[in-house]
C-alpha cells in the first residue's frame, strides 16, 4: 500500500516522526525524498497522486498557505472523485486552521487531531491513521463480490474472526509441515498452549522459527500491559518455554525478536509440496473494543500475495536480533 503525505515545508519534520511508526507495509511518498533533480516536479505529484492509496493532507496555518499544498489538494480530491471512495484522509494540527478551510468537501471529512508533538502523541497518530486505513479496507471487502466461474466469492468466504471458525486449529495447520515460521506479538500463549506440538515438530525433523517482540522494548510494554508484575510474569514464563523447547529440539528451534509491535501475524506452513503450503495472516486492529475480533486469513502458494507475505517474514527474520 502506498500513501501520499501532502504538507509545508514546516512540518518535514513531524512528517517524517509519522513515518518512523508505520508498518513496512505502507510506503510514503513525500515529495523532497522522491523527486529527484532535473525532474518536473508537478508531473512527478500529479503521478504520484495517481499512483497511491490514500492522500494524508497535514493541515496547519502553513499548509493554508503554501501554493504547492493547495495544488496537491486539488489533485487528490479530482482523484478521489475519480476512484468514487474515500482517498483524502486530512491530519489536523491546529483546529484554527481547519476552521478556516472553505472548502465543503473538506470541511465534512472525520480528520485525525494532533494537538503537540511529544513521541507519544506522534506514535499515537500514527496508529490511528493504521487503523482508519484498515477499517476502510474491511469495510471495502464487505462490500465487494467477485465471480469466479459460477461461484460467487464475498468477504465472508474468506476473512474470520479468532472468535470464528477459519477451517483448522493449530495443531491442524502444522500437520505435515516441512517448517513452520510464525510472526506474533508475544510468545507466552502460544508456546504455553502448543508446547508439545513445537516438540513433535522437532521429533519430525520440521524447522521451527519463531518471531515476536522483544520483552525488553517499550512495545512489549504496550503489549503486555503497563502492570509491572503482570509483564515480568510473562518474561519469565516465555522465558522457561523457549529453554525447553531449545534444549530438546536444539537448532530445528529458532527464536528471535523484534523491536516493534506489528500489525500482522503470520504463521506461514511450508510443505514437502510447494502448491500445499500456505500462510495464515491475521490482520491486528488496534483500537477495537473486542480484543480478539481480527480479520484472519489464509494465502495459498499459488495466490500472488503468498511471496509478498513470505518475503515480510524473512526481512523481519533477518533484521530481528538473536538476543531474547
Amino acid at each position: 500500500m502506498k500513501i501520499f503525505m501532502c504538507h509545508s515545508s514546516k512540518q518535514r519534520l513531524f512528517v517524517k516522526e509519522i513515518k518512523k511508526y508505520l508498518p513496512n507495509q505502507i510506503t510514503v511518498w513525500i515529495d523532497e525524498m522522491e523527486i529527484v533533480v532535473g525532474e518536473n516536479i508537478s508531473s512527478s505529484i500529479t503521478k504520484a497522486i495517481k499512483e497511491c492509496d490514500f492522500f494524508i493532507a497535514i493541515i496547519d496555518e502553513y499548509a493554508l498557505k503554501s501554493d504547492w499544498v493547495s495544488e496537491e489538494i486539488k489533485l487528490a480530491l479530482q482523484r478521489e472523485d475519480e476512484l468514487r471512495r474515500n482517498f483524502f484522509l486530512p491530519i489536523v494540527i491546529d483546529k484554527s486552521s481547519w476552521e478556516n478551510i472553505d472548502n465543503p468537501i473538506i470541511k465534512s471529512k472525520k480528520f485525525l487531531y494532533c494537538h503537540d508533538f511529544n513521541d507519544s502523541n506522534i506514535e499515537a497518530i500514527s496508529k490511528d491513521l493504521i487503523s482508519e486505513i484498515f477499517s476502510w479496507l474491511c469495510r471495502e471487502f464487505d462490500n465487494k463480490k467477485v465471480k469466479t466461474g459460477n461461484i460467487t466469492i464475498t468477504a465472508e468466504n474468506f476473512f474470520y474472526t479468532l472468535d470464528e471458525k477459519i477451517g483448522s486449529n493449530f495443531p491442524d495447520l502444522i500437520k505435515d509441515a516441512k517448517s513452520v515460521s510464525i510472526l506474533a506479538r508475544t510468545a507466552v500463549n502460544l508456546l504455553g498452549q502448543y508446547e508439545r506440538q513445537f516438540e513433535e515438530l522437532g521429533k519430525k525433523n520440521c524447522n521451527v522459527r519463531l518471531l515476536f517482540i522483544s520483552p525488553k522494548s517499550e512495545a512489549a510494554r504496550y503489549v503486555y500491559g503497563s502492570n509491572p508484575e503482570i509483564f515480568d510474569e510473562n518474561i519469565r514464563r516465555m522465558n522457561y518455554h523457549l529453554t525447553k523447547l531449545k534444549q530438546k529440539n536444539g537448532d530445528l528451534f529458532e527464536a528471535k525478536c523484534i523491536k516493534l509491535a506489528p500489525t500482522t501475524s503470520l504463521i506461514l506452513i511450508e510443505k514437502e509440496k510447494e502448491e500445499d503450503s500456505f500462510i495464515v495472516v491475521q490482520l491486528y486492529f488496534l483500537h477495537s473494543r473486542i480484543s480478539r475480533d481480527r480479520p484472519l486469513f489464509k494465502v495459498f502458494s499459488t495466490d500472488k500475495w503468498y511471496n509478498a507475505f513470505y518475503e515480510e517474514f524473512n526481512q523481519l527474520w533477518l533484521d530481528a536480533s538473536n538476543s531474547i
